[in-house]
């Protein structure tokens, strides 16, 4: 097993053993591309990396370390998470869910959202996405690629992170409370 971590400054991403807690190596990055999220299909072979800065997705080979292709969605892309064969990637600057293919990086759909939504998290049981946005928390039934619900708080959700045995959902604010 493979842990990946990712140098937001050092445009990198390191790869380490799980069982030696040593680097194995790292994937240097171009210098415009700020890996912050990421995910990793096994399958392919393959990261994807929504840049912050500059609104495209990047598709990178894991072996190589080379970009394969990319996608300009536009805006500060965020978060993702990889279903079967698509990707849901957070968009903060317009308030959306885009959905798009992993193999083509051809779009599929968007589910508008409210302000700034970051670091969702997927329940697997029920097939929701949890997606923090400043004054709700958002639910998408992935299946259907529609909101199923939508809770909103008087906090600021920035991350968020689910316990399905306990069935709670713990929630960091972009303000520290």
């Amino acid at each position: 097993m493979k842990i990946y971590i990712s140098n937001y400054l050092s445009h990198s991403i390191s790869i380490i053993n799980y069982e030696t807690l040593e680097t194995e190596r790292e994937i240097i990055l171009n210098n415009n591309i700020y890996p912050h999220h990421f995910c990793v299909d096994k399958e392919e072979n393959k990261i994807f990396i929504p840049s912050l800065i500059n609104g495209t997705l990047y598709a990178v080979d894991i072996i190589s370390g080379k970009i394969l292709d990319s996608i300009s969605v536009g805006g500060s892309l965020s978060q993702i998470f990889i279903h079967e064969d698509e990707l849901f990637v957070s968009n903060e600057d317009t308030n959306s869910i885009y959905i798009i293919n992993k193999y083509t990086l051809e779009p599929v759909t968007m589910i508008s959202v409210d302000d700034m939504p970051h670091g969702f998290s997927y329940h697997e049981k029920n097939k929701r996405l949890y997606v923090p946005c400043i004054n709700s928390i958002v639910c998408i039934d992935i299946e259907n690629k529609s909101i199923y619900k939508k809770i909103d708080t008087d906090f600021k959700a920035w991350h968020l992170e689910i316990d399905e045995k306990k069935e709670e959902i713990y929630v960091s604010t972009l303000d520290g409370k």
